[in-house]
């Protein structure tokens, strides 16, 4: 074999293992990636530039770990969930008008939390990041929102309460929720 073969040889496989090495590493961020977002990833991946998703998301990675987000304390929850309630039982009076309450309740929620005021799709992008899962069933709640359906409405509430929920850390109890349950123990 002549040396130039060999060396044509020698430098297909040096690209061939740093291709193997590069791969995972692309590939394993993908999958971190997804797994961590769910729906919000393959939403901005609907265009079908993968890339571009994940520079989205890294970036919003990156400026969440600039903010300052906070917890609420349990006042402030109390004091939320009562002005939730309100905003619940506005809808059979006058479910649009409830919806954007609702809404507008969530992106005061945000805000209060630390998320950045005045650019309500950037509030959104950076909240992904602690709650994919419900930022991506608010976004459907929103385009519900703007239905003139009443069925529609009723499953956006339902999607802001969600999302609400989430935000608040309203995690009741068995005994919160039935107190039959409290009864029995």
């Amino acid at each position: 074999m002549s040396a130039a073969i060999i060396a044509v040889i020698v430098v297909v496989v040096v690209l061939v293992v740093a291709a193997a090495a590069l791969f995972p590493q692309v590939g394993g961020r993908r999958a971190r990636l997804r797994r961590k977002y769910g729906p919000e990833y393959d939403r901005l991946a609907e265009t079908g530039d993968t890339r571009a998703a994940e520079r989205e998301l890294t970036e919003r990675e990156q400026a969440r770990r600039e903010l300052k987000v906070r917890q609420l304390e349990p006042p402030e929850q109390a004091r939320l969930r009562q002005a939730w309630g309100a905003v619940q039982e506005q809808f059979v009076d006058d479910p649009r008008h409830a919806a954007e309450q609702a809404d507008q309740t969530i992106g005061r929620i945000l805000t209060e939390l630390g998320y950045p005021d005045g650019d309500t799709d950037r509030q959104l992008a950076l909240a992904s990041v602690d709650h994919p899962r419900a930022v991506y069933e608010y976004r459907k709640a929103h385009e519900l929102a703007g239905s003139g359906d009443t069925e529609a409405l009723r499953r956006a509430m339902l999607g802001f309460r969600g999302f609400f929920n989430e935000l608040v850390g309203t995690r009741r109890t068995a005994s919160a929720q039935d107190p039959a349950l409290a009864q029995r123990r």
